[in-house]
C-alpha cells in the first residue's frame, strides 16, 4: 500500500513522513523510499526486510537527544550519521556498515570533564558478528582505536585490539575529595577476547 502521510508526536520529538512511500506485505515485508524526519534528522529505509534482507538503511544528522523521548534521563548529546547495506537472513545479517557521531557527550563524560567527542566506526556484518574498525577521540584527553571482531550478542566471541592514550588528569574530579591528584598519560595497548559479557583482557596500560 502507498503511505502518503504519517506523523507521530512524543514529548520534545516529532516524527513525520518526508515523502510518499510504499509498504508491501507480499511475500514478506518490503519498503520503498521510506524517509522519516526525526527530530531535525532523517532516517531512510529502502528494500526488503523479510523473509530475506535486501535493505539499504541510513540516518543523517540524527540528534542523539531523541533517545530521551523514549528513555527519559539519558542526557545523550551529539549528531549521528550512519549507513548499512544489509542482505541475508534477518537474524544473521550480512553487509557493510558505518557510523559517525560528532560532538558526542553523556552525563558520566561531562561529570569527569571529558570534552565532546567524535566516534567513527565501520565494519562488515557476518551473521553473528561484525568486523570492527573504530576510533573514539575527545579533545586532547582521549584518543582510542579498536580493531578486530565483535559479536552481536553478549554471549558471542570477542577479539578486539585497543590502542591509544588517556590523560590521567580526567580522574582528578573523582579523587580530589581524598586529597589525591593524577597527571600524565596512560598509553593503552590491550586485547579483549572471550565472551563479550565477561571479556578477558591481555596487555594493559603504560604510565
Amino acid at each position: 500500500f502507498d503511505l502518503a502521510r504519517l506523523t507521530a508526536q512524543r514529548p520534545n520529538l516529532r516524527i513525520a513522513l518526508s515523502a510518499p512511500a510504499t509498504i508491501s506485505f507480499a511475500d514478506g515485508l518490503a519498503v520503498s523510499n521510506l524517509a522519516l524526519a526525526v527530530g531535525g534528522g532523517r532516517v531512510e529505509l529502502d528494500g526488503r526486510v523479510t523473509p530475506r534482507l535486501d535493505l539499504t538503511a541510513s540516518a543523517r544528522a540524527l540528534p542523539l537527544s531523541v533517545v530521551d523521548a523514549f528513555k527519559p534521563g539519558t542526557g545523550l548529546a551529539g549528531v549521528l550519521d550512519a549507513q548499512a547495506r544489509l542482505t541475508g537472513a534477518p537474524d544473521a545479517p550480512q553487509g557493510p556498515w558505518r557510523v559517525a557521531i560528532q560532538r558526542f557527550s553523556a552525563p558520566p563524560l561531562k561529570a569527569n570533564g571529558v570534552a565532546p567527542a567524535t566516534l567513527e566506526a565501520r565494519g562488515e556484518l557476518s551473521g553473528d558478528h561484525t568486523s570492527l574498525e573504530a576510533r573514539f577521540a575527545a579533545g586532547r584527553d582521549i584518543d582510542l582505536k579498536a580493531s578486530g571482531r565483535a559479536p552481536l550478542s553478549a554471549d558471542g566471541a570477542l577479539d578486539l585490539g585497543v590502542t591509544g592514550k588517556v590523560d590521567l588528569s580526567l580522574a582528578n574530579r573523582q579523587i580530589a575529595a581524598a586529597g589525591r591528584r593524577l597527571s600524565g598519560v596512560a598509553l593503552i595497548d590491550a586485547r579483549l577476547t572471550g565472551r563479550a559479557s565477561a571479556p578477558a583482557v591481555a596487555g594493559g596500560a603504560q604510565l
